[in-house]
């Protein structure tokens, strides 16, 4: 049973923004302390959170793609939010 494309495409837009967001779930991980910042499993937390960002920027694309413009916005955020976290662990 195949989806309509509307509804993958929406999809895609969903799963698109939440993993570009993964750089800020690391970063608040660092800051409440959850996660230790100047350990290297911090530092491997948000390694990863920026490559499932970068997944995030191909959903996005493939939302974009589908007709979905707001898959825009998830390609934006998997393109500044590991930027942005990193500037802001600097401080930490």
């Amino acid at each position: 049973m195949s989806e309509p494309a509307d509804t993958k495409a929406t999809k895609y837009v969903g799963w698109g923004i939440g993993l570009a967001m993964m750089p800020v779930v690391a970063w608040g991980a660092c800051v409440t302390k959850v996660l230790d910042p100047n350990e290297m499993v911090g530092l491997l937390f948000w390694a990863a959170s920026c490559v499932a960002a970068l997944i995030g920027i191909g959903f996005g694309f493939a939302a974009f793609r589908r007709g979905k413009s707001i898959g825009l916005i998830a390609v934006l955020l998997g393109l500044v939010t590991p930027v942005a976290t990193f500037f802001l662990g600097i401080d930490l």
